[in-house]
């Protein structure tokens, strides 16, 4: 299920959520483009970093807050 689109670092990102009983709530973080190309993911809580994703630092932990603002949003 598409949660929506947000902005991070210039890029236009979608989350995508699945909901399995084994791996519980899953959220794929998604560029926008030419094509789609997963930066990240999120389950049991914690977001990872793909290969695709910028390789800094601050980038997971400004990628978390940029969701989490988006999904604040979303929820009120």
């Amino acid at each position: 299920m598409i949660l929506g689109q947000f902005q991070w670092r210039g890029w236009e990102i979608e989350a995508d959520m699945i909901a399995s009983p084994i791996a519980g709530e899953v959220i794929w973080l998604n560029r926008i483009g030419l094509t789609r190309t997963g930066v990240a993911v999120i389950r049991y809580g914690r977001l990872e970093l793909t290969v695709f994703a910028p390789a800094d630092d601050l980038a997971p932990l400004e990628l978390r807050h940029a969701f989490d603002q988006f999904r604040a949003e979303v929820t009120r």
